[in-house]
């Protein structure tokens, strides 16, 4: 008898796979709806794995990169960071959504070790004479000694 892999076993759930947030964009969506936070642990190792190293050694990978740049240990790129509010803001629309804007400021360095949360509320709504509804959503990122490390706003049309 051949030994078969349960699936029910959270150890091999692949933690990348797409899962539908609980709160997704949809024609009844109203302004202060609050979109279901992202939160990330950030380490060293997965700055690495997002800038490509070993190829990539700079001072977002690499201890001596970093200290030649005035920083004492590498910082999470802000590209990384604004990841996790693109992260958010496809949960809400959806895995097909396309066509949607998103503009950050970058406010403050992320450091290893960091947890950042990502928030994102409804401030705006509009139809569209077809009928289509346009969202706008405020978002920001913030460390888990409460400082705002990114700022920015997003928006899209909820999908059909």
């Amino acid at each position: 008898m051949t030994p078969h892999a349960d699936t029910t076993d959270e150890r091999l759930v692949d933690p990348t796979a797409y899962r539908p947030a609980p709160v997704v964009a949809s024609q009844d969506t109203q302004v202060g709806t609050e979109l279901e936070p992202v939160v990330k642990r950030v380490t060293l190792d997965k700055t690495r794995l997002y800038q490509g190293w070993p190829a990539a050694r700079n001072r977002h990978t690499d201890y001596v990169a970093a200290q030649a740049t005035g920083l004492r240990e590498p910082n999470v790129s802000g590209g990384q960071t604004a990841e996790y509010l693109g992260q958010m803001f496809l949960r809400f629309f959806g895995p097909g959504f396309v066509g949607g804007r998103l503009a950050v400021s970058f406010l403050g360095f992320v450091n290893l070790d960091d947890e950042v949360t990502v928030r994102g509320t409804v401030t705006d709504r509009a139809e569209s004479d077809g009928g289509r509804v346009w969202l706008e959503i405020r978002m920001t990122a913030q460390t888990q000694d409460g400082r705002t490390v990114l700022a920015g706003t997003g928006s899209g049309f909820v999908p059909e």
